[in-house]
């Protein structure tokens, strides 16, 4: 018991030892903790890091995908530098700084085998007849879907699965040829360029909100995260440029 007790202690303090290690890794520059959401991550942040690496290729970018909420908290508790998110989801938002970076366009989408594939004009009608992979409750594009579909006289209830992954949304849709999902436009585009799903011919009214660069107010900025951002804002104006 002793033994497993001092192993524990020993294994504890390596760890902490190590993530103080990273702290001070990043606070020199010589490594930044990004997140984003998936739609970020499609339209602007991978060509984004992809810059940055090839002008910082002695900077490590530890990058992690996930809902707002989730980004939100990691930027709070310092286990992120930077965040691509909404802060509408915040607690408290004087506590991030945020800076406007691009609307976010939604669409529909199925797999290439789903029955409705190549319809013209889709109705909402249509559509809840199927299964929905739906994003969990407290994302904001999980509100604007059961918005647009009460605005349409209809609800999604039918044998719903709810998942944050945008890799687990594509991989079900391209397997399924029942399901389907609400997506960002950008991502919903990739995965389409590559036959995964297609977009269906159906109208979502309701625009999502807005996403952008947020920081925790008041934290000190180094010249590596600073370059980031540039890489960052200068994706989101070619990708304005080019009809995002």
């Amino acid at each position: 018991g002793c033994t497993v007790r001092y192993a524990r202690l020993m294994l504890s303090s390596l760890s902490h030892m190590h993530q103080e290690m990273l702290n001070i890794a990043r606070t020199s520059g010589l490594r930044i903790a990004v997140g984003t959401i998936a739609g970020a991550l499609a339209a602007v942040l991978a060509n984004a890091l992809i810059a940055f690496n090839r002008l910082h290729p002695d900077v490590t970018v530890e990058l992690q995908e996930g809902t707002s909420a989730d980004l939100l908290e990691g930027l709070q508790s310092g286990v992120l530098d930077l965040a691509l998110c909404r802060t509408s989801v915040a607690k408290r938002t004087d506590i991030f700084h945020f800076e406007w970076l691009h609307a976010e366009e939604v669409a529909v989408a199925v797999s290439p085998m789903h029955a409705l594939s190549g319809t013209r004009c889709v109705s909402w009608k249509q559509v809840v007849q199927y299964p929905w992979i739906l994003f969990p409750g407290d994302m904001p594009l999980r509100t604007l879907l059961e918005r647009e579909a009460a605005s349409n006289g209809v609800v999604l209830g039918l044998r719903p699965v709810e998942t944050a992954s945008t890799f687990a949304t594509a991989l079900l849709l391209n397997k399924s040829p029942e399901m389907v999902a609400l997506m960002s436009l950008e991502t919903l585009e990739f995965f389409e360029a590559r036959g995964t799903v297609v977009r269906l011919d159906l109208k979502v009214q309701a625009n999502a909100e807005p996403y952008g660069i947020v920081t925790r107010a008041g934290a000190t900025q180094s010249d590596v995260l600073a370059a980031f951002k540039d890489c960052i804002r200068r994706q989101a104006l070619s990708a304005v440029r080019r009809g995002h």
